[in-house]
């Protein structure tokens, strides 16, 4: 067996790497040990030619080989059930303890206990939300109240499964190996600050956005019969459980303008269109929809990109920082560089963009871009975050509205690491998106299992329902905090 010898690896990037670890041990553990990873990555695997024979054999069986080679249905099925299982245990109680979150109890669940069931289905705070109506329903009719909440927690589960699913047995560029499966996986999960829509009706209509984007990206050439109608029910599924999916309908039609003589993505990119017409026809039509805060302000947005884009998706830490730099500037009555500070984060933000742009050469990746781009913008503009939306530069608010900016902004930072070798823009590039990458996920990994997504002095749904068993008149307290449900006066027609 061979020694390994520095001089085998010459260049810079080891020694930045070797004082990146040193530096992360003492300041900063996280660093170190994406530092770590990566330097082992580049003695063993960056030149296979030159090292031992064993670490030939590892790098050959994790060689990336497209699974669309591989016959095999065994990986699939591992990767989707290791996914799932990582779900379901994240925190398993509430499943075997199911609970109501916020809107699921408060709007969903009381209106359908006081309306039949068409009035349910049809019904709307602002725009339609068919999973978190569909759940109600069944909530009030066929479930025991002290399991009235499974429902909505079952499809919410049923909406990530889909997504895991996807991307398990999918065909795209973006994921096309055992190990870029597994990392798009960890990154729907883990992708930061989940635990306002973990398993809760409310938050399907991110997942389903999320969906509408993975299957956009999805080739549809030698689709079967079933992935074929699988994805139509998900995209009208999808068009129907909120406005974020009807906003990747223009993507639909680019591909299917490119794609003209594949029925099948015209078919999807009609379900949308229908989606988005019914949707739009909703929300002019309701008295809510006048009433909600825009984002007016470039400079503000500017903020939040630091905030939410750059911070969040990849550095607590960084986006707590700008986040107080906000709150001080605001404090202080210093618009001047509140305005000048925004623009030069709107700066950086488009340069980051139009540098991915740039780099990315499939189209499965672009779409995930263009996707990220309409979502992210849309949010801030119209997502509800206070007077010009400036609660937004906080960290712990709006971030469901972030969930699928931050996880498509990895899946594409990833995909920059995965590029062809006939077109990489030299070792820098990919030890640079690897860095960045690992970061995000250990940022996100962290706050996963740190976050809490209960707190003690919520209520306890089964004692809750127990009170009103024994009293009609009771209020339900659910969780978080101040939401309740009012049942007097059951009226089903």
């Amino acid at each position: 067996m061979n020694r390994i010898s520095p001089r085998m690896y010459p260049g810079t990037w080891p020694v930045i790497l070797t004082l990146s670890t040193l530096a992360g041990l003492l300041f900063y553990p996280e660093l170190a040990l994406v530092s770590a990873i990566l330097l082992i990555y580049i003695v063993i695997f960056a030149d296979q030619k030159r090292s031992c024979s064993l670490c030939k054999d590892i790098a050959n069986k994790f060689s990336p080989t497209p699974l669309i080679r591989n016959k095999s249905i065994y990986i699939p099925v591992l990767i989707f059930s290791l996914a799932f299982l990582l779900v379901i245990f994240r925190d398993i109680s509430l499943l075997t303890h199911p609970r109501f979150w916020a809107e699921d109890g408060r709007h969903f669940f009381e209106f359908s206990y006081h309306h039949n069931w068409l009035d349910t289905l049809l019904y709307r705070p602002e725009y339609q939300l068919i999973l978190s109506n569909i759940s109600a329903l069944i909530a009030s009719r066929m479930m025991p109240m002290e399991l009235a909440p499974l429902p909505f927690s079952l499809i919410w589960l049923a909406n990530i499964s889909a997504a895991l699913a996807i991307v398990a047995w999918g065909k795209s560029s973006v994921w096309d190996t055992a190990l870029k499966k597994i990392v798009v996986c960890c990154i729907i999960i883990f992708a930061p600050r989940t635990a306002e829509i973990w398993l809760n009706a409310n938050g399907s209509q991110y997942y389903s956005s999320l969906i509408t984007a993975l299957i956009l990206c999805e080739p549809l050439l030698d689709a079967g019969r079933f992935k074929k109608y699988s994805f139509r029910f998900l995209l009208a599924i999808g068009s129907l459980n909120g406005v974020l999916s009807c906003l990747l309908t223009p993507l639909y039609w680019i591909k299917a303008f490119k794609h003209r003589n594949d029925k099948e993505i015209i078919i999807q990119a009609l379900i949308l269109s229908v989606g988005a017409i019914l949707q739009l026809a909703l929300i002019l039509m309701s008295p809510k929809h006048a009433a909600r805060d825009i984002l007016t302000s470039v400079p503000l947005f500017g903020w939040i990109t630091g905030v939410k884009a750059l911070g969040l998706a990849f550095s607590t830490e960084l986006s707590e920082y700008i986040a107080q730099i906000v709150h001080l500037t605001t404090t202080d009555g210093k618009m001047k560089t509140l305005q000048v500070g925004g623009l030069i984060f709107v700066a950086i933000w488009l340069s980051l963009i139009i540098f991915l742009a740039s780099k990315l050469k499939n189209s499965a990746s672009i779409y995930l871009l263009a996707s990220y781009i309409l979502l992210f913008v849309f949010s801030s503009i119209f997502g509800i975050g206070g007077d010009n939306n400036i609660l937004f530069t906080q960290t712990d608010t709006g971030n469901r509205y972030y969930y699928v900016p931050s996880a498509l902004i990895l899946i594409v930072t990833m995909s920059l690491i995965f590029l062809p070798s006939a077109v990489r823009y030299g070792r820098s590039l990919v030890i640079i998106a690897s860095l960045i990458l690992g970061l995000g996920l250990l940022n996100s990994t962290e706050h996963f299992y740190k976050h809490p997504i209960k707190h003690p002095s919520w209520p306890d749904w089964k004692k809750e329902a127990a009170k009103w068993e024994k009293d009609h008149n009771y209020i339900l307290r659910i969780w978080p905090t101040g939401w309740t449900i009012n049942l007097q006066q059951k009226n089903i027609k």
